[in-house]
Formats: C-alpha cells, structure tokens, sequence
C-alpha cells in the first residue's frame, strides 16, 4: 500500500495512504516526526539532550566524590560546622559556594562542575 506524506520546514506532519493535494509519495515505513533527507528518505531527527543537572542529593554528589577520590578531600577542606551543614542537606545546588570554592580549587572548571553534577544526579 502506498504512503502519502505532507512535509512543512522538513519534517513529516503527517502520513495517509492516499492521494491528496500537498502531499507526496513517501516509503512505507515514514511517520510524522520524521525529518526529509531530501533524497526520497527519511530518518528520526536526533534526541534532545537532557538539561544538566543542577542540584543533587547530599547521597548523590558524596558517592560520585568518592568515586573520584575526592570525598575526603572535600571534608577536609570544611569546617566542623560546614561539615555538619552539608551532610544536614538533603539537596546540594551547583552553585553552593562550598562546592564552588572546593572544586575550583581542585582544577574543575563550569563544565567539570557540571559534568560531576551530571553524573551524580544519575546516580
């Protein structure tokens, strides 16, 4: 059975098995979503990439410290009462000057900070 397709700006918007005036002759196995190749084919466009990550549980960012050696590094690097803070919290943010201050010092920049954020949030 033959496939119709109305393409606009690229992209499948929508498929029929019949004939109708803005639409062309597509492969059969063509849905909407898909993105015109320009040569009579067709492909799934690319995946959005998740957001970074900009927060993660107290749990979260101790087990990917860890896991790059830094958790003790990065108690050392607090006070007592910081210390207490910290492991108090139950969600640490990218941005807590703390966490700034400590991985900065150890040679993250933003995107390594981001980065060890990412991965502890999928943790």
């Amino acid at each position: 059975m033959s496939k119709y397709a109305k393409i606009e700006n690229g992209k499948v918007i929508q498929v029929q098995p019949y004939q109708e005036s803005g639409f062309i002759l597509v492969p059969d196995d063509t849905v909407p979503g898909q993105l015109d190749n320009g040569d009579g084919t067709f492909s799934n466009p690319p995946p959005t990439p998740e957001p970074d990550a900009t927060q993660a549980t107290t749990l979260q960012l101790l087990d990917e410290m860890a896991a790059r050696g830094l958790e003790d590094s990065l108690f050392a690097a607090m006070t007592p009462q910081e210390q207490r803070r910290f492991l108090g919290a139950q969600i640490i943010h990218k941005d807590h000057p703390l966490v700034v201050a400590f991985l900065t010092a150890q040679g993250f920049d933003a995107a390594g900070v981001t980065d060890i954020f990412n991965k502890a949030a999928a943790r």
